[in-house]
C-alpha cells in the first residue's frame, strides 16, 4: 500500500492509523475524543476519530486513560511530536490495499530508518 496524507479524508484508499509509541503530538489543537475508567479504549478512540471530519489523529494516554483528536497532522508539525511515557500518537493515514484490521497498520521509530529488504514480501504471518 501507498500512505497518502490524510488532508482531504482518503480520496482513494482506506483510513488507516500510524502509531507512534512515547510520543504525543502537541499544538495542533486537541480536543477530548473519549475517555473511560477502565478496560481498553484505544478501538473506540480510533473509530471516533474515522467518523470525525476534523479528526486527523489522536493522542492515547494510557495513564488517565483517555484520548484527545488533534485537527493537525505530525508533517506540518514534525517539531511538535514530544517525548511522553504512558502515551502514543495514532496518525490517520490512507492506505490503498490491503490491511490486517488491526487498530494500527504501521508502528512509527522516531530517528530510525529502516534499509534494505524493501521488496520482500513475508505471505501467511497471522501475527
Amino acid at each position: 500500500g501507498q500512505t497518502l496524507p490524510q488532508e482531504r479524508r482518503c480520496t482513494f484508499g482506506r483510513l488507516e492509523y500510524e502509531k507512534t509509541t512515547g510520543y504525543e503530538l502537541i499544538r495542533a489543537k486537541p480536543y477530548r475524543l473519549y475517555s473511560r475508567r477502565e478496560g481498553g479504549i484505544t478501538g473506540e478512540c480510533a473509530s471516533r476519530c474515522q467518523s470525525d471530519n476534523r479528526c486527523q489523529g489522536f493522542n492515547m494516554d494510557y495513564n488517565r486513560n483517555e484520548c484527545q483528536a488533534v485537527v493537525e497532522n505530525s508533517e506540518d508539525n514534525l517539531f511538535n511530536l514530544r517525548p511522553s511515557t504512558g502515551v502514543g500518537f495514532f496518525e490517520a493515514i490512507c492506505l490503498r490495499g490491503r490491511t490486517c484490521g488491526a487498530v494500527w497498520t504501521f508502528e512509527r521509530y522516531i530517528d530510525y530508518e529502516l534499509k534494505g529488504f524493501i521488496r520482500d514480501t513475508h505471505r501467511d504471518i497471522s501475527k
